[in-house]
């Protein structure tokens, strides 16, 4: 219930959003029943479960992160999860918080992926990254905040290799956005990562 109040009151933390590469044109329908008598999460439990794996991962990252490529000065790597009921996938990260909807809920096909989702956007937000310079400086921050998604993704437990999953279907999905300058393409960004976990162990690609 705490959980639930911290992000209903996230909804309205003020801030300079970061665009995200993780917005649909598709509207993507509720399961038939969801609720805590029949023993089904809803939507927005499964977002704040996940979340909070993340979250736990993301402690972990700041309590071990080097000086490079960019110091973490933060009191707290724990940020509120923000919930928005609505029938499109959409994700989005400010200074203080992470928003998912729950359309993303029902797009995604496991945990794993889920978890990548709020992961990317902690990881903006962990790099303090900024709607305020280039479009090139900003597809260089969204390749960062993939690379450091996919760490948190290990250290929350989950199969990184989730994060190149979801990544290839939302490019053949066509449902979202290949064209925006501020951003890499879909697929360019699923082959950076695939490449990136051939190389070397998730935990390594900071």
């Amino acid at each position: 219930m705490v959980r639930l109040l911290w992000a209903a009151l996230a909804l309205l933390v003020c801030g300079c959003q970061t665009p995200s590469g993780f917005v649909s044109s598709g509207n993507f329908s509720a399961p038939a029943t969801a609720n805590a008598v029949s023993g089904f999460e809803t939507d927005a439990e499964r977002i704040l479960r996940v979340g909070n794996r993340v979250m736990q991962a993301a402690e972990a990252h700041c309590a071990n992160a080097k000086p490079d490529p960019a110091p973490i000065d933060r009191g707290s790597c724990r940020f509120p999860i923000a919930i928005a009921d609505s029938s499109a996938a959409f994700a989005s990260s400010n200074t203080e918080r992470v928003r998912v909807s729950t359309g993303f809920v029902r797009f995604v096909m496991s945990d794993a992926e889920l978890a990548f989702v709020i992961a990317h956007e902690t990881g903006h937000i962990l790099r303090n990254h900024s709607v305020s310079v280039s479009s090139e400086r900003r597809q260089e921050q969204e390749l960062e905040a993939d690379r450091i998604g996919v760490v948190l993704l290990a250290r929350a437990g989950y199969d990184p290799r989730a994060a190149a999953s979801l990544l290839q279907r939302m490019t053949n999905s066509g449902l979202f956005a290949q064209s925006d300058p501020s951003h890499p393409a879909l697929a360019y960004r699923t082959r950076v990562l695939r490449d990136a976990m051939n190389r070397t162990e998730p935990a390594a690609v900071e």
